[in-house]
């Protein structure tokens, strides 16, 4: 039995006369430890599959199961990093992971609580950052405390909503590596939302593509056989990198030619009307 499994899923938004599916008999398994990236256009859905598996959202059809247990709510077993940081303003770093660390392990006392933050702050290498707030930190460092929130909390399922979207190429880079090298040293499941691909073959297992909406699916899976660690400054020259990332990109390209025939195909044709002439009455 698979650690994580979506079994024709189907989700929309609206009332029955006018409702938008945005997904479609989505099924995907996800074994424990696995890293699976999920890549597709903007609009396609990739943050309603997110809620869906995190359950902040239920499916209109099908089921989400996680450890062989139907989801039907949010859980700390589940820990989601969002793009928008999600931190409160008026909080430090240090304060913003012990509000997570307090309502999953209130047993723990204040010493323990204590060592527990500092611990999660290391790991992003956050270390004498502890006292400042957000609005005192880039784009890169609030995503680090996001991080560290939601890892402190231990979570068996680590959710990435196209967490690294917004930042700059540098700062992105430097993330990813951060994300291989806690993802190696602690080898939770992560399901990582993102449209670049390069992104996705550098950290991921297996990549699974998400055709474009309404009604978006899974396509088939892409594995990712390089060996690990992958070194992002000579991977353009491996031929078998190269090769992978032309069949993603291909793929996405003709499925997106796809849709857009289709729309157009199911375009509605206006009535031929001409409007009356009212210089003669």
């Amino acid at each position: 039995m698979s650690f994580l499994e979506l079994s024709h899923v189907d989700k929309g938004f609206g009332p029955a006369a006018d409702r938008y599916e945005v997904l479609d008999d989505v099924n995907l398994s996800i074994d424990r430890n696995e890293f699976v990236a999920v890549i597709g256009f903007s609009g396609s859905g990739k943050s309603t599959l997110v809620s869906l598996l995190a359950g902040l959202l239920q499916p209109d059809a099908g089921e989400v199961r996680m450890n062989g247990e139907v989801v039907t709510e949010p859980g700390p077993e589940r820990g989601v990093v969002f793009q928008n940081y999600s931190l409160l303003p008026w909080l430090t770093v240090a304060s913003n992971v012990e509000l997570a660390v307090k309502q999953v392990f209130p047993e723990m006392s204040r010493t323990e609580r204590r060592e527990h933050v500092q611990h999660f702050v290391d790991l992003v290498s956050l270390s004498g950052a502890e006292h400042k707030r957000p609005h005192e930190l880039s784009g890169g460092m609030r995503q680090r405390v996001s991080l560290a929130r939601t890892l402190s909390m231990r979570p068996d399922l680590l959710l990435l909503d196209e967490p690294l979207s917004a930042l700059d190429a540098l700062t992105r880079a430097t993330l990813q590596d951060e994300l291989v090298r806690l993802w190696l040293e602690d080898r939770r499941t992560v399901v990582m939302i993102t449209n670049d691909v390069d992104e996705a073959v550098l950290l991921a297992d297996r990549i699974v593509p998400l055709t474009p909406g309404p009604n978006a699916t899974l396509g088939p899976d892409f594995v990712v056989d390089l060996e690990r660690p992958r070194d992002r400054t000579t991977l353009n020259y491996d031929p078998a990198f190269v090769r992978l990332r032309n069949r993603i990109t291909n793929y996405l390209v003709d499925v997106n030619a796809e849709s857009r025939q289709l729309r157009v195909d199911r375009a509605v044709q206006l009535p031929d009307v001409v409007p009356a002439d009212l210089t003669t009455v």
